[in-house]
């Protein structure tokens, strides 16, 4: 799936005052605005392959999520701050009587 950002987004908690100063990741005071910095990106892989009694299956999956409102110590608009997972699961059988049983 290809990356969908948003073009603005607005977060009324990161607007730098005199009394609460906020940086953005550039150093400026931040106006609450962020542009293009958000967006998400996914695939998904996955399938099955038997031969007689042997039988494979396999799954991947990976997401990258695009996070300009500064959580987990990141900076407020920083468009590289992302949270990237990629899992991989598979498994292999063989059954003497050419039924494969799976949970």
């Amino acid at each position: 799936m290809p990356n969908h950002p948003v073009s603005n987004r607005y977060y009324p908690e990161y607007v730098s005052t005199p009394n609460s100063p906020i940086t953005d990741f550039r150093g400026n005071p931040a106006t609450g605005t962020v542009s293009g910095a958000d967006g998400f990106e996914a695939a998904t892989l996955g399938g099955r392959a038997w031969y007689q009694a042997l039988s494979a299956e396999w799954f991947l999956t990976s997401h990258d999520k695009h996070s300009p409102s500064a959580q987990y110590l990141t900076l407020f608009g920083d468009p590289t701050a992302n949270n990237h997972d990629t899992r991989v699961s598979w498994t292999c059988s063989s059954s003497p009587s050419g039924k494969v049983w799976s949970r």
